[in-house]
């Protein structure tokens, strides 16, 4: 995933985020100002991640500071529910 940080007048050159087992594929991203300081912030829902005490769906937000996103953080769990199970409880049509 190419992410392109704001320094508050413009974005810079972008940088791809992954890591070993984790690529885009694996989970769903959005951005929103969701703690309501003005800025933007990325949210990521995914399947919980191994070695984690959490199981089914995860709610994820890195929150920014303008310039960088801090370490995301656990928001919320749905622990009956996997992501490609959302793909067919989402559909409507």
């Amino acid at each position: 995933m190419r992410v392109f940080r704001p320094d508050g007048l413009r974005f810079s050159p972008g940088k791809t985020w992954s890591r070993p087992d984790w690529d885009v594929n694996h989970s769903w991203l959005t951005s929103g100002d969701y703690d309501g300081d003005g800025r933007t912030d990325v949210a990521r829902i995914a399947d919980a991640e191994p070695g984690t005490q959490l199981t089914g769906i995860v709610l994820s937000v890195a929150l920014s500071d303008g310039s960088s996103f801090r370490r995301d953080r656990v928001w919320g769990n749905e622990p009956t529910v996997r992501r490609d199970e959302m793909l067919t409880l989402g559909r409507t049509g």
